[in-house]
């Protein structure tokens, strides 16, 4: 929730060509919330790619360039989108490695002692 309020703290800044930025900062706050925990915030940045790929904002274009504008936004868009692909390739092996591993085991170690102990107290229970 935290990485989508600060992807939407960039959002929320007029586009235009000349900021770069700000697609990049969103593209990877958004990406970040979606690995680490809320996989819907990427349907929260949703509005932000129509905004991105249709909206003016603060640039100024004329008719016959409008087509290049738009296609200008969307590479930027597919550019910053590859860059926010690094996030997921490099933390899910990461998260698979301390959680699999060690989580696997503590939970076998868990069950294993609670089943001990029920077999022990049902041991006692018999003996009385």
């Amino acid at each position: 929730m935290y990485t989508t309020m600060l992807a939407l703290s960039h959002a929320f800044i007029p586009p235009s060509n000349k900021d770069g930025q700000r697609t990049l900062a969103t593209v990877m706050y958004f990406t970040l919330g979606a690995v680490l925990g809320w996989p819907f915030a990427l349907a929260i940045a949703i509005p932000f790619v129509v905004e991105e790929l249709f909206v003016f904002g603060a640039d100024q274009v004329a008719a016959k360039e409008k087509l290049d504008w738009q296609l200008n936004r969307g590479i930027r868009l597919l550019l910053c989108g590859a860059v926010g692909a690094i996030i997921p390739v490099s933390v899910m092996p990461c998260l698979r490695l301390a959680f699999t591993e060690r989580c696997a085991d503590t939970c076998n170690r868990n069950r294993f002692i609670l089943l001990w102990q029920a077999h022990c107290s049902i041991l006692e229970h018999r003996e009385v």
